[in-house]
């Protein structure tokens, strides 16, 4: 048991291991997000040039943003911005991309909230 005399200090250590483990996995699978940080407004996100507000065949709109690219591929972004436990983040989305796997991750603010950074779901 790792050569702990007490149980409760061995869970301990197995615990931190398993969270910096999880900290040192996750360092290594960020990378400049592809919209960099599109803010704390859910409603009218900083975001380039294509992207627009997706609207419900009725006209109403959706919590998401969408854009359609011209190779056919879609990108989304979500707002979940009062997340309790991941913090502020956007869920990002590439998908029908030509000869590529679709992907999704978590794009968050830089410290200095000049950007952002994505971390790709595994």
């Amino acid at each position: 048991m790792l050569g702990c005399q007490r149980s409760e200090g061995c869970v301990a250590v197995v615990v931190t291991g398993a969270a910096v483990d999880y900290l040192y996995h996750l360092w290594h699978r960020r990378e400049a997000s592809p919209v960099g940080w599109p803010g704390y407004n859910k409603d009218t996100p900083n975001l380039p040039d294509g992207w627009e507000h997706e609207t419900m065949p009725d006209g109403s709109l959706t919590g998401d943003f969408i854009k359609h690219n011209p190779d056919g591929s879609t990108e989304r972004l979500h707002p979940d911005l009062d997340h309790p436990t991941e913090g502020s983040h956007w869920d990002y989305g590439e998908y029908d991309r030509p000869g590529q796997n679709n992907r999704a991750g978590h794009i968050y603010p830089n410290e200095n909230n000049t950007g952002g950074y994505i971390v790709w779901n595994k």
